[in-house]
């Protein structure tokens, strides 16, 4: 029986209501990937596990392990809160949207520890920052779908293989075109050159910089090509970003 028992370190990516007093916690661990858990009694006023297992917060879990797809939280020890995050609705909107793209981007039990790693981070980073949060969410869209294999395309027009200029994303390409042969619509150098930044390595300077890149057009952008890999859309970006 005692390998039914294990810890693990996890980020809760979102909760839902299990009968009159319990909750699923979806949560993406250090060491089993995505994993499902029901948490007793957390919905009491009483319950020890209430102000713990919330989205986003970094939580070591000691779970019991069963014989269908829910895990049961046995004890579970608050690592960080990431407490800046809640008090800034920028934060909390990027948070949100972060949180969801991992949970519809990873299948239940499929182990990555660099996409942990980058979840992780980028929560460290969002309660740190100070500027050019809303860079942050279609950076780890960018991130992310280089990490699933499926980064874009920056080094060349994706359809002539040339190394131009480029002109234009094509989201069902994964990447960019250039002016000769462009499909879609036109993006500005700034922003393919904030793409390139992120996919080479240079993320930091690009979120510490005082850039004149357009916003709108950097985060249309990724959630195009990260709802277009999905095949859904990121319901949490879209709805805290009318509430803005």
């Amino acid at each position: 029986m005692a390998d039914r028992y294990f810890k693990t370190q996890g980020i809760v990516l979102r909760t839902y209501k299990l009968g009159e007093a319990d909750k699923i916690a979806v949560i993406y661990t250090r060491d089993y990937g995505k994993l499902r858990a029901v948490v007793k009694g957390i919905r009491k006023p009483t319950s020890k596990f209430g102000a713990i297992v919330e989205p986003g917060a970094l939580i070591d879990f000691y779970l019991y392990r069963t014989s269908g797809d829910l895990q049961k939280v046995i004890q579970a020890v608050s690592l960080d809160r990431f407490k800046d995050i809640k008090t800034d609705l920028d934060k909390l909107n990027e948070t949100f949207a972060i949180l969801e793209t991992v949970d519809k981007g990873c299948e239940d039990q499929s182990s990555s520890e660099e996409i942990f790693n980058m979840l992780h981070n980028v929560l460290k980073w969002l309660d740190g920052c100070d500027k050019n949060v809303r860079l942050v969410f279609p950076s780890f869209c960018f991130k992310f779908l280089e990490a699933e294999g499926t980064g874009l395309i920056v080094d060349q027009c994706v359809f002539c293989n040339q190394n131009k200029e480029l002109a234009a994303f094509e989201v069902r390409e994964y990447g960019f075109s250039c002016g000769s042969c462009k499909k879609s619509r036109k993006i500005s150098q700034t922003t393919i050159s904030a793409v390139k930044q992120v996919l080479n390595g240079s993320l930091r300077s690009l979120l510490e910089s005082d850039s004149n890149l357009d916003t709108k057009e950097f985060e249309t952008l990724a959630l195009e090509a990260m709802e277009f890999h999905l095949g859904a859309q990121i319901k949490s970006f879209k709805k805290s970003a009318t509430l803005l």
